[in-house]
């Protein structure tokens, strides 16, 4: 007899598999928040940003998914769903018209979880995440974050075309929701007035300001009077600026600040203040002064068709658009603000403007509710509670 043992003889590979047997598999747990936010533009981010803060508060789980100019915004927020493809994707960025692939859908769908969907209207991307998500059996609510009616605004055609269904439209006032009936008929969905968080940020800033600190920063004296021209980028704004500049030479006693818009580097303002030659002017480009800051030294302001008019309204400060007839709003039909498309008229409205100490400027004729932050955070609350 062999009394010989046979020794078991195990090769690399199946020792391997043996050993990997034994091993938790990863599986990335999906990620569950009761309100998920899906932000474009520098508007809604700083309103959803005063909403977060209530969120906070209430001890509200959120997420943010951020595209375009948003991502930016929220690239440092602990809040931040983090998907490479969105955040780097400069079509997104560029083009509110850019389609998400279907393929990076299906990944946010199959990692993501929420019961309300909160989202701007600025881009297609974002009503074909939030389809997905009705879809899923999230609620669903469209933030609008401007005061004028919604047909007029072209940013919110894209969303509004791609949207399949919401559940509410979240709107800053009760004149604003008026534009709304129709949209409220063919998407089925109510209308919430809540007022318009972004200008909560303005009231903080006003309190902390200090306008003497402020002007040594900035070089400029304690009697110089200041205007501030808010920059924009679409339609005519070239030739607005131009108007704007020709205005601002004929009135050397005024400084102008001029704030580019955060969208882009200020390179078309540096160039054409320089083909013009307009001495009295003062270019920010350094994002150390934002342009709330930079309003509460100015005695007048001016714009394109910009929602700063809105924002410095909201402070009292007198505002002028330049902007030729086919613009106007709600603002500008109110007479709240004056419309000028020349060089000499805006010349003569300014004037008036900065001798007229005592004007009362105000937005309340458009019937918006206070402490809209608050307002917003305590709805979506009470949406959570009916739902357990």
């Amino acid at each position: 007899m062999n009394n010989k043992k046979t020794k078991a003889f195990i090769t690399p590979t199946a020792l391997i598999l043996l050993m990997t047997a034994f091993l938790p598999v990863a599986v990335a747990a999906p990620k569950s928040v009761d309100v998920l936010f899906l932000a474009y533009d520098q508007g809604e981010s700083n309103a959803f940003m005063r909403i977060h803060n209530h969120l906070d508060a209430l001890k509200i789980p959120y997420g943010i998914i951020a595209f375009g100019r948003a991502a930016e915004i929220f690239k440092d927020h602990p809040a931040l769903l983090t998907f490479n493809d969105l955040s780097q994707d400069q079509n997104l960025r560029n083009n509110r018209d850019t389609r998400l692939p279907i393929e990076i859908i299906n990944t946010v769908i199959r990692t993501t979880s929420t019961k309300i969907i909160y989202t701007g209207m600025a881009s297609k991307a974002q009503a074909q995440m939030t389809n997905a998500f009705v879809n899923k059996g999230s609620q669903s609510i469209a933030f609008y974050d401007n005061f004028d009616p919604v047909s007029t605004k072209e940013y919110t055609q894209p969303f509004l075309q791609e949207l399949k269904r919401v559940d509410a439209f979240h709107i800053p006032s009760e004149i604003t929701a008026s534009s709304f009936s129709e949209l409220e008929k063919s998407k089925q969905a109510k209308l919430v007035v809540t007022g318009q968080p972004a200008l909560e940020t303005w009231d903080d800033i006003f309190v902390k300001a200090n306008p003497s600190h402020l002007r040594k920063q900035l070089g400029i004296s304690e009697q110089q009077p200041v205007a501030l021209f808010a920059g924009g980028y679409n339609g005519d704004y070239t030739n607005s600026f131009r108007i704007f500049l020709q205005a601002a030479k004929k009135m050397p006693d005024i400084l102008f600040i001029v704030k580019h818009h955060p969208k882009y580097s200020g390179e078309l303002e540096k160039k054409l203040i320089q083909e013009e030659a307009v001495p009295n002017i003062k270019l920010i480009t350094d994002h150390s002064f934002s342009t709330p800051e930079l309003c509460t030294l100015a005695s007048a302001v001016v714009v394109h068709k910009s929602t700063i008019a809105q924002q410095a309204l909201y402070k009292h400060k007198p505002v002028i658009y330049v902007a030729d007839s086919s613009f106007s709003n709600f603002i500008i039909e109110q007479r709240l603000a004056h419309r000028v498309y020349n060089p000499d008229a805006l010349t003569k409205e300014l004037t008036k403007l900065l001798e007229n100490k005592e004007q009362n400027n105000s937005l309340s004729t458009l019937k918006m509710p206070d402490n809209p932050s608050r307002n917003i955070s305590e709805h979506l609350q009470n949406i959570l509670n009916e739902s357990l």
